[in-house]
């Protein structure tokens, strides 16, 4: 089995075609189709289907995708140990952001890393939640941001702050917004006479929101349900329904006027920032500068103001790092 072998399979994965794959890797696709069959017969299994549709995953096929990509990371993680050895800290660091986190994190993080550390190729992977779990236990990347309420199994956690969630709607027919200070103030219970558009099941804001309402014995029906932050708070300008959204998802439209925000007055529903990475997989010098600018990218944003923390988390220290039993 060759190293190639693993990046051509992980390349078909990815991309779901052979003849994309070849382009992607620049070999033709007769010697792709080669080093597939020739890795399938080594592992005496079957790996790819192919179908008008593209190509999908056998059961083997996804195992060995997941093991595939952990092998090819400890690679990475040796090349850059030896690197570092030698005076050079650099190589290839991953970092996994949640969709609701990456709008106010991934430009800072990326223009810090390439001032303070132009040797680090920095990679952002953007998903939600579970996705972003499942892509640091398996090691396809070296650390993700995630939430409170998420598994920590196998992880060193460390939180990073606390944010909350508002009420946003259209700020026609309101007094204009204008900052923090004037934030509205709303009950839980009034949730239930409002066209809420919210985040699909399985998202971690929409699990955040549910245990509330559970805690309070409420039920909501939504009016419908997006998968993108960006495209509820584009909704709730519009005027189609009120969304629950941290500040970060929302706060350039509040400085415009176009939002009207409420606080939950009875409830606030918050949830913690956490910096998780592998029990198991030691980081690189690299991947360690790369924690440590996180953390200064996220107390700066909360400076600015791009992002709201509550005052319970403000001046609180940083939770020291813990292992998910």
């Amino acid at each position: 089995m060759e190293l190639r072998q693993l990046k051509y399979f992980i390349a078909i994965s990815d991309s779901g075609s052979f003849s994309k794959a070849a382009e992607q890797a620049h070999v033709v696709q007769s010697a792709l189709s080669q080093q597939i069959a020739a890795l399938e017969a080594e592992l005496d299994v079957q790996l790819l289907v192919r179908s008008p549709r593209g190509i999908t995953l056998t059961a083997a096929g996804q195992l060995f995708y997941q093991q595939a990509q952990h092998l090819l990371r400890q690679v990475e993680h040796v090349k850059a140990q030896v690197r570092e050895g030698e005076g050079r800290p650099g190589g290839p660091v991953s970092i996994g952001l949640p969709n609701t986190t990456a709008a106010q994190l991934s430009l800072p993080l990326l223009e810090a890393c390439l001032t303070h550390y132009p040797g680090i190729a920095l990679h952002i992977m953007e998903g939600m939640s579970r996705q972003l779990h499942q892509a640091v236990t398996n090691a396809s990347v070296d650390m993700v941001i995630q939430f409170s309420g998420q598994p920590v199994h196998g992880l060193k956690v460390e939180r990073l702050a606390t944010e909350e969630l508002f009420l946003i709607s259209s700020a026609q027919g309101h007094a204009k917004a204008g900052g923090l200070n004037e934030v509205g103030d709303i009950d839980l219970a009034e949730l239930r006479n409002i066209p809420l558009l919210l985040p699909e099941r399985g998202n971690g804001l929409r699990d955040l929101l549910d245990k509330a309402l559970l805690e309070k014995g409420l039920g909501i029906t939504p009016l419908a349900e997006l998968g993108s932050a960006a495209r509820l708070a584009e909704a709730a300008v519009k005027g189609v329904g009120a969304t629950l959204l941290p500040w970060g998802s929302f706060h350039e439209a509040q400085a415009d006027g176009k939002l009207r925000v409420q606080r939950i007055r009875d409830l606030p529903i918050q949830r913690d920032l956490l910096l998780c990475v592998s029990s198991s997989m030691p980081l690189t010098n690299a991947a360690s500068a790369v924690c440590s600018l996180v953390r200064r990218v996220v107390q700066d944003v909360i400076r600015t103001g791009i992002w709201q923390a509550p005052d319970a988390a403000v001046g609180r220290p940083l939770a020291a790092t813990r292992s998910g039993q």
